[in-house]
């Protein structure tokens, strides 16, 4: 009789065992207690072991299965603990992607004065165009996506109260011209890049003229053959291919003439729009609507809010000129000090690099901006209440603290909690901070980890990732979302070639196992109200991190560990004699041609 019944491999312990698949075809209604019976379970016991015990008869195992309603034996059938959870490890392999648009350098939640809703910033992440069974690849270093940005401007709010933010630090999608880099430069409310081509890439809050294509949030010039970039306050200062100058913005303080001087190599502008100065190919500089004057030659120069710092070509020393606000720029110049090669001017602070790698820093020090970190840099730039450099190491370094003053728009006089610097992993080459924001372009090894998209859980922002190649055995939890890139593919059935559909980038929050996930997510909406400003932050993320230990969030795992699949002690069991009545019945039930795969133990 079951000789015609299809086949199953069965891997029990100890080996791998063709069964007879009668579930298919077979439904055992048990209807009448009185003819079976509970017996105790081995845990590790085969199937096979538990037939040749109760019946002498290794062969009628597939009467245990019937009775118990056990159709798929690997995942129903009682296993040891450790090759129970082999199993479950290999079912549920995979990797969930958790997003939002929120930077770790934003003030902590709860902060006055903050972005108001901080719901807003985690709804922000827009996963309504990723479908199952797209390609995800997640990548760092490198690649096509090294442009990083970190602190204001990481969200998109609809209320800027207290913070800056203007979608500067979010780098749209778009840009797909990342590794051609070779210059950025961070303004007010922006973000801008130049290319190795001369091609000039903004975005964030600028008003620009129709010069610049739009693509997405993302402004691109279409003129190419710019060889120099100066963005600071609210406009862009470009140095042209004949090496004049065109600006882009707020120019105020720009007018037409200014277009007309040429052999121009390096230009630098105050913020507070009270001018700026230019220095030609021997040196010699130009002012432009300066109040306070300026030297005749200078190897450098850098300026913010109305105050300039230049290195003097014979000694390569310091000097400032033009505004003083009495943060101490002027009379704490360091004196004496030589060999500098680079200066950057903060908002009321300013750093030197000298050709050793060390670093001078003076002015207001109220954040510790000035209490430059140990080690020696390659590149330094100041913020607003903090600075930033990247080491020897080629690691990026801040100090200070960011983002602690609300004092733009309406929002005036609004303070916020002042934030501490948190670690960042990579290798960096470009740096550029400004007043609330800082944008670097990554270099070092590039790792990309595939998979396809299982499911998509847009109220908690996570994707569930099915992992085609992740060699990297420990989860990767990330301080700051901007160490990495997300990008999604779908394949094209006319162009026969995956397509990019959506880059995540700075949004990537942490990559948890895919196990330890998936019960959380589908329990989330119930266990938190997720319309309360903050508590995906304060509740939901910590609460996960610690579900592990924390009863209240339970992960798929711990569900799976605690259902009788493992911990079944007892299984139904036939006497030998309704064994065989219920063998006769099956028999009988086939050729009959019956409608019915129903067979009731009350009939037997």
């Amino acid at each position: 009789m079951f000789e015609y019944f299809p086949k199953i491999k069965y891997p029990f312990e100890g080996g791998t065992f063709e069964v007879t698949n009668i579930f298919k075809n077979v439904e055992l209604i048990l209807d009448d207690e009185e003819k079976y019976t509970t017996t105790p379970l081995i845990i590790g016991e085969r199937p096979d072991q538990v037939s040749n015990r109760l019946y002498d008869d290794s062969s009628l195992f597939w009467s245990v299965f019937l009775i118990n309603g056990i159709k798929n034996p690997l995942r129903q059938w009682a296993q040891t603990e450790e090759s129970y959870i082999k199993q479950i490890e290999k079912e549920y392999s995979g990797q969930v992607y958790q997003f939002a648009n929120v930077s770790a350098f934003l003030p902590a939640a709860g902060a006055t004065g903050f972005i108001g809703d901080v719901l807003k910033s985690y709804e922000g992440t827009d996963l309504s165009s990723i479908l199952v069974g797209d390609l995800v690849v997640y990548e760092t270093g490198t690649g096509p996506f090294s442009i990083k940005c970190y602190g204001a401007g990481g969200v998109t709010a609809d209320t800027l109260c207290g913070s800056p933010n203007y979608n500067q630090s979010v780098v749209p999608d778009t840009f797909d011209t990342q590794a051609s880099v070779i210059q950025v430069s961070a303004g007010k409310y922006f973000s801008s890049c130049l290319d190795s081509l001369g091609r000039i890439y903004v975005w964030g809050k600028i008003t620009l003229p129709g010069t610049f294509t739009t693509r997405g949030s993302l402004r691109i010039s279409e003129l190419s053959g710019y060889k120099y970039i100066d963005a600071t306050g609210d406009r862009l200062i470009a140095i042209k291919s004949d090496n004049s100058l065109e600006c882009y913005g707020d120019c105020t303080d720009f007018t037409a003439s200014y277009s007309g001087q040429t052999d121009i190599v390096k230009t630098s502008w105050t913020s507070n729009k009270t001018g700026g100065v230019a220095i030609q190919t021997n040196g010699t500089v130009l002012g432009f609507g300066l109040s306070g004057g300026y030297p005749s030659s200078l190897y450098d120069v850098n300026c913010n809010n109305g105050t300039c710092v230049g290195i003097v070509p014979s000694t390569f020393g310091l000097t400032a000129f033009n505004q003083d606000y009495g943060y101490g720029l002027f009379t704490g110049l360091p004196s004496g000090v030589t060999g500098i090669t680079l200066i950057s001017v903060g908002y009321n602070h300013a750093l030197a690099l000298k050709d050793d790698g060390t670093v001078s820093a003076w002015g207001n020090n109220d954040d510790g901006q000035t209490d430059v970190l140990s080690g020696t840099y390659k590149i330094v730039s100041a913020g607003r209440n903090y600075s930033t450099g990247i080491n020897s190491e080629d690691e990026l370094v801040v100090w200070g603290k960011l983002i602690k003053y609300g004092d733009v728009g309406g929002c005036s006089g609004v303070t916020l909690t002042s934030v501490d610097p948190v670690d960042i992993d990579g290798e960096f080459s470009l740096l550029s901070s400004n007043d609330y924001h800082t944008i670097l372009k990554q270099t070092g090894t590039n790792k990309r980890y595939i998979g396809v998209v299982d499911l998509i859980d847009h109220t908690t922002k996570r994707i569930f990732v099915k992992t085609y190649q992740f060699p990297d055995d420990k989860q990767v939890l990330l301080s700051d979302p901007s160490t990495t890139v997300v990008s999604i593919w779908r394949y094209d059935s006319a162009s026969d070639r995956y397509t990019q559909i959506k880059t995540l980038q700075n949004q990537l929050l942490s990559i948890q196992k895919y196990l330890d996930s998936t019960k959380y997510v589908k329990q989330s909406g119930e266990i938190l109200n997720l319309s309360d400003t903050n508590i995906w932050k304060n509740t939901y993320i910590a609460g996960y991190q610690t579900a592990e230990t924390n009863s209240e969030f339970v992960t798929f795992r711990k569900e799976l560990m605690d259902i009788d699949l493992l911990n079944k002690t007892q299984i139904k069991a036939l006497d030998r004699a309704e064994v065989f009545k219920l063998r006769q019945a099956i028999d009988e039930l086939f050729s009959s041609n019956s409608t019915t795969n129903e067979i009731r133990l009350s009939d037997l």
